[in-house]
């Protein structure tokens, strides 16, 4: 089991690279509005609402292979708006930066390839059935070493802001020297532990994996998903605890190996983050890594640009509003009135069931520019905390969620030896996770690729450096707070402040118990629906288009009979 040790750092590597008060608006169908299609408003073109957008578009999904028999075809206008101008992405960018060609030391930039770095979500699993299954469908390349370069060693280390805990290099498991590595990992960590904690992700893995059964029924809510899944007990109380206490392993493992993962993916400790999402952590031990070839971007692009949809790309919507006036609207307000004075408050979905015939719901959507248009339904892809739309006529039923600020910084430069406390003879690891207890800078550091020569400006370029040999790189580091060239400064010897780039990222939610103990509703007012609302439950590119999925069939469920009604 010792052996197994090796495969879970290096996938750690990899993971471095209520309705109350509710104005319901409708609009009087016509002669020729019996016909029309139901129109779909999709707020947030990220991988949640580009995924809601091809499943409307491709009710099969193309990506499922759950044995789901084909839905019917239905008239649908899907339209699709986002805050953003570099179009669909969200949370899932990437970005290119040259790197020095690994045949030749020619200067010449024109000639410099470029890596592909995904700034926000970089990995997935081969379990992953939607993501995985739709990259396939769509011809995209995959690679199982995201963001490698042959030329960098690969080391991974535990770094606890003073000293490295650990250090473990990629030679091959036969070398003896590898052996010796991995017993002081097993004296340290106990001989049995990886084993058993991989038996307990990969229980997790097949728990989870009843989402993609044809039997699984829709949710209505995140509670009852995890109800039917039996992980209620998983929300309610830290990893730290599940791990140590209710499963038994190793505490200084515990601390250390599953304390780097949770870190490294949601930059939130284990003795913090719940239970649940510190399984998520470890599920690459369990199942191949991959990426998209050129960043996972592609991926949200493909779906979006197959979807169909009409998009509004640097769009903000600033009000989201039920229509009480459009074609003589009044006496279907009143119908609709008066089957929502008979409808139980606490399920607005059977307010649906009521609709009068010849009228149909609706709600305008208005952006920044004062583009206005009215749709049937709204499906919400984007974290509430983040849009700043108007909506003063009805109350949405969402509980606040708290998301983490994460920072990434890419920088080129020469890394210091002397920060890490190495010798000149020493190399600095290549992915270095952080032990929280020394209070380090950064979250993770991982040297991407070997960068073309830097412009020095000689009169900056300290004298320890020997510009003609040592090797500049490209590093990615995750943190709490923007590094500022304080850090940089005592980090590198010298990095290319011109070209370094800084993103904030409202990443995803504080996974904590307490964050978790709200429910959330998949439908938070008649005709609108919130992908996000999983997040505090599981935030990855998967789960994302798993309750995108599980959106777009209740809202097909709602416009078959919006459609037969306003056809009767």
């Amino acid at each position: 089991m010792v052996l197994l040790t090796a495969r879970l750092v290096y996938t750690l590597h990899l993971a471095v690279c209520t309705l109350g008060g509710t104005a319901y608006g409708v609009l009087a169908a016509d002669t020729a509005g019996a016909h029309r299609p139901f129109r779909v408003a999709i707020i947030g073109a990220g991988i949640g609402g580009c995924s809601s957008a091809y499943y409307l578009k491709h009710p099969d999904g193309h990506g499922d292979q759950d044995g789901r028999a084909a839905e019917p075809s239905l008239p649908i206008d899907i339209t699709v708006y986002d805050a953003s101008p570099k179009g669909p992405g969200g949370r899932v960018q990437s970005r290119s930066f040259p790197v020095a060609a690994q045949d030749s030391g020619d200067d010449n930039k024109e000639d410099d390839p470029l890596l592909d770095v995904d700034l926000g979500a970089s990995i997935f699993i081969r379990d992953n059935q939607h993501v995985y299954n739709l990259a396939q469908h769509f011809n995209l390349s995959l690679t199982r070493r995201p963001m490698s370069d042959g030329r960098l060693a690969g080391t991974s280390a535990l770094w606890n802001g003073h000293e490295f805990i650990w250090t473990l290099d990629s030679r091959p498991w036969y070398d003896p020297t590898m052996w010796w590595q991995r017993l002081r990992l097993g004296w340290r960590y106990g001989f049995r532990t990886v084993g058993q904690m991989q038996t307990l992700v990969r229980k997790f893995v097949e728990d989870f994996g009843q989402v993609y059964d044809a039997s699984m029924p829709r949710w209505r809510s995140i509670h009852e998903l995890a109800e039917r899944l039996n992980m209620t007990a998983l929300l309610r109380q830290t990893a730290r605890d599940f791990f140590v206490n209710d499963a038994g392993l190793n505490a200084v493992f515990v601390d250390e190996i599953v304390n780097a993962a949770t870190r490294v993916n949601y930059g939130i400790d284990v003795d913090q983050i719940h239970a649940l999402a510190g399984l998520v952590s470890l599920a690459p031990t369990v199942s191949d890594t991959m990426a998209i070839e050129g960043g996972n971007q592609l991926l949200v692009r493909e779906l979006c640009t197959r979807s169909e949809a009409r998009a509004y790309y640097g769009q903000r919507v600033v009000s989201l509003q039920p229509s009480l006036h459009i074609n003589g609207a009044e006496e279907c307000m009143r119908l609709v009135e008066q089957a929502k004075a008979r409808s139980p408050v606490d399920q607005p979905s059977t307010l649906h069931q009521s609709i009068p015939h010849g009228c149909r719901p609706g709600w305008t959507v208005t952006t920044q520019d004062g583009h206005q248009a009215t749709y049937e339904a709204v499906i919400l892809a984007a974290p509430l905390d983040h849009a700043k739309f108007h909506n003063d006529s009805y109350a949405l039923d969402v509980a606040p969620v708290h998301y983490k600020r994460l920072h990434v910084t890419i920088v080129r430069g020469h890394l210091n030896k002397g920060y890490f406390g190495l010798d000149d003879a020493a190399s600095i690891p290549t992915s270095i996770m952080t032990h929280g207890e020394g209070k380090p800078s950064f979250i993770s550091l991982t040297q991407l690729a070997v960068s073309p020569p830097l412009p020095y400006r000689i009169s900056h370029a300290p004298p320890t450096i020997d510009t003609d040999t040592s090797t500049p790189v490209w590093v990615k580091l995750f943190s709490n707070s923007q590094l500022g060239s304080d850090v940089l400064t005592r980090l590198f010897h010298y990095h290319d402040a011109d070209t370094a780039r800084h993103d904030l990222f409202r990443s995803y939610p504080l996974m904590t118990p307490e964050n978790a103990r709200s429910d959330r509703r998949t439908e938070i007012a008649p005709g609108v629906w919130y992908v996000n609302g999983m997040e505090p439950f599981i935030s990855t590119m998967e789960t994302e288009t798993v309750s995108a999925a599980n959106v777009v069939r209740l809202v097909r469920d709602w416009a078959k009979r919006v459609l037969q009604q306003t056809a009767g």
